[in-house]
């Protein structure tokens, strides 16, 4: 990978001229695209490699009762969003290279529409009919559409 980003550099020094960063996916043979990367380069504008696949449940959260709804891969953040329900209450799991956190969720009405609670901006989650994760504005305005892993 620290040829692809020496190559990449070298090459793209003048195309990248105006921009703070760039994103590259990586997809493994056979992979489809709808169902995110394997990993990302990120160039902040330092080479940083982000692995999002495999990321395995751990037998712990498995066995601990906890019910997985989704998940999907928001490439831009470099983040894996898992829906869980565990113990009555609804979830997401954002996970990370670097970090694991928490939102806790309330889904209005079995709709498939979750609000994030303690979240000033108002934004909520909502499970399209396609299977994939919508990220809203208070406002109604989608901000983000993630595709499903599964």
């Amino acid at each position: 990978m620290a040829n692809i980003h020496t190559d990449w550099n070298t090459c793209n020094r003048v195309a990248l001229s105006g921009y703070d960063r760039a994103f590259i996916s990586y997809f493994l043979p056979g992979m489809s695209t709808e169902d995110g990367a394997w990993a990302t380069s990120h160039y902040n504008p330092d080479l940083e490699i982000i692995f999002l696949r495999p990321v395995a449940l751990d037998a712990a959260s498995a066995s601990s009762g906890e019910s997985i709804r989704g998940e999907w891969i928001f490439e831009t953040m470099g983040e894996r969003l898992t829906l869980v329900y565990r113990e009555g209450r609804t979830l997401m799991r954002h996970t990370s290279e670097t970090a694991e956190y928490e939102d806790v969720l309330a889904e209005i009405m079995n709709t498939g529409v979750f609000e994030i609670e303690d979240n000033a901006m108002g934004e909520y989650y909502m499970i399209e009919d396609n299977g994939s994760l919508g990220i809203y504005r208070k406002n109604g305005t989608r901000i983000y559409e993630l595709q499903p892993v599964r």
